[in-house]
């Protein structure tokens, strides 16, 4: 496997833990979260993991159009959630230091429910990174 600069060093990344993090919130219609680079290659997954690959690749090619149309159109400086309401569920998106935090939920869950979740995770996620700064390159934040 080889390593990119911009992927954590794995001594410092316990995944089998951040997967468990990312298990709690997959409760009440959501199916999986996801951790993911921003060219969406996977880091951890909870739940079904039977759509992980087509989400993944999805949500980084979305993620990039948008973030992109964003700062062209608006002048934003950088996208850092998206909700997108689809015709067989939701999909939760939010950026953390060099990943993408991703919810997929069943269509009946409210959109409110989906946001406070991810934006609770994100939240605990980000607290890491301030732990260990993105200079610091602990966990390749």
């Amino acid at each position: 496997m080889d390593l990119k600069e911009s992927d954590p060093p794995q001594a410092f990344v316990d995944w089998s833990r951040a997967e468990a993090v990312l298990a709690q919130a997959n409760t009440n219609g959501v199916r999986c979260s996801l951790l993911m680079r921003l060219d969406g290659a996977l880091y951890s997954v909870a739940g079904d993991t039977s759509l992980e690959k087509i989400i993944g690749a999805l949500v980084a090619n979305i993620w990039k159009s948008y973030d992109s149309g964003a700062r062209k159109a608006f002048g934003a400086d950088k996208l850092y959630f998206m909700i997108v309401d689809c015709e067989d569920g939701k999909l939760a998106v939010s950026k953390i230091s060099k990943f993408l935090l991703c919810m997929y939920a069943d269509k009946t869950v409210e959109l409110g429910l989906l946001k406070t979740k991810i934006t609770v995770l994100t939240d605990h996620l980000q607290s890491l990174t301030q732990v260990y700064p993105p200079s610091s390159g602990v966990l390749g934040m």
